[in-house]
Parts: C-alpha cells; sequence; structure tokens
C-alpha cells in the first residue's frame, strides 16, 4: 500500500515498495551485505540515484561499509547514524582502502551543487570527503580518522564552494586534515565546533585570484 520507487539505470529496473510517501529510501534495501569486507560502492551509488529520481534522501543503518570506489554525493541528502557508548554500538562507517576518495561530488552542474551529508564516519581513505563547488551545503557529524588527507572544500577550477555550514566535523588524518581551495574564491562557509588536525598541517588554504578565501 506504499509508494514505489522506480529507479531506472543502464542495466536494470529496480522497484522498491512499501515506503512512506516523499519520504525517504533506506539504503540498505540495496545492499546484500555490510560486513566491513564486501565492496558497498555500487549498491550505495545505486541507492543515492534512485534517492535522486525521487527526491527524497538516503538513510543508512549502523555498521561498517566497505568503499573500494567512491561514493557520489552530488546533489542529494544522505543520513547515517551516530555510534552509541554501548558494546557493539556501531555507527555508519565508511570504509576505504587507504589510498581511495571516498566520498566526493562529482556533478558540479547546477543540480549536483546542493547536499547534505551527515552522521557519518570515515576510515582509511586517501582522501576521505571531496566538495568540488559546493553550495548552500549542510555537513555535520562527520568523523575522519586514520586518512591521508581529511575534508577538501572546494576545486581550483570552480569559484565555490560557497555558503556552506560545517557542524561537528573531526578530522585528524596522516598528511592534511582540511584544505579549502577556489579559483578567485572560497567564501562564507561556517564551521560550528569542529577540530582539525593532520600530522604535516592541520590546515591549507590558497585561493586563485579575486577576493580569496574570507569570510570562513
Amino acid at each position: 500500500g506504499g509508494t514505489i520507487w522506480e529507479c531506472i539505470n543502464v542495466t536494470k529496473v529496480m522497484q522498491i515498495s512499501n515506503f512512506k510517501p516523499l519520504s525517504y529510501i533506506h539504503g540498505n534495501d540495496f545492499i546484500t551485505k555490510v560486513d566491513g569486507i564486501t565492496d558497498n560502492t555500487k549498491s550505495i551509488n545505486e541507492a543515492l540515484d534512485c534517492a535522486r529520481m525521487n527526491g527524497v534522501k538516503v538513510v543508512f543503518a549502523g555498521g561498517r561499509y566497505k568503499i573500494l570506489g567512491t561514493v557520489d554525493i552530488s546533489g542529494i541528502t544522505i543520513e547515517g547514524v551516530i555510534g552509541g557508548y554501548g558494546k557493539g554500538s556501531v555507527g555508519t562507517q565508511f570504509i576505504g582502502t587507504g589510498t581511495n576518495t571516498v566520498l566526493e561530488q562529482l556533478d558540479t552542474s547546477l543540480p549536483g551543487l546542493m547536499y547534505s551529508v551527515g552522521n557519518i564516519e570515515i576510515l582509511n581513505a586517501g582522501t576521505a570527503f571531496k566538495m568540488r563547488y559546493g553550495v548552500h551545503c549542510n555537513i555535520y557529524n562527520i568523523t575522519i580518522t586514520d586518512s591521508d588527507f581529511g575534508l577538501i572544500v572546494g576545486d581550483n577550477s570552480f569559484v565555490g564552494s560557497l555558503f556552506c555550514t560545517f557542524t561537528n566535523v573531526r578530522s585528524e588524518c596522516r598528511n592534511t586534515a582540511l584544505i579549502m581551495r577556489g579559483n578567485k574564491w572560497c567564501n562564507a562557509n561556517t564551521f560550528n565546533t569542529s577540530f582539525f588536525k593532520g600530522d604535516i598541517k592541520a590546515g591549507d588554504i590558497a585561493v586563485t585570484g579575486g577576493y580569496g578565501a574570507i569570510n570562513n
């Protein structure tokens, strides 16, 4: 009796039924096994594509999700759960290979600029979280550990990121915990109760031309 979400890609048609209308998609319905070993990249991206088509967010249960490729966060709301203090209480963890980029905004066209990602721990990444050109994005309750590079905000090919909010972001990395880049500017991004620590650099801000990185 619920809404049927129809998700079409080049390989198959997926119909996920019994969801409340205009609510959310549960990403775990697309995933066979969450064990920290089996690659979940393709299944997670299929869930996100389905959510984009239907204009809803994606939620993921607690667990250790192995990411061998890259999860595309463009134009979508992704929400995990925070781990508790009890024995065996694991939040939503995305575990990389040690060299890959785990979360990245791949679409820099207008539909991909605004997104929200929260309640996720990222471990063992080459780069944990890369925003190429985000506008009015909401990033919250993100923990990054055991990775080379943590949070990358902006790209020298674009004029942002702009007007993004970061709340309770903790990044402790082997190289640099926070990198901010932009072509002409990377401005008006707000950081609330966040912590950055890198073995090489805690933060690295460099913007080419224009007004630079101001109001951050």
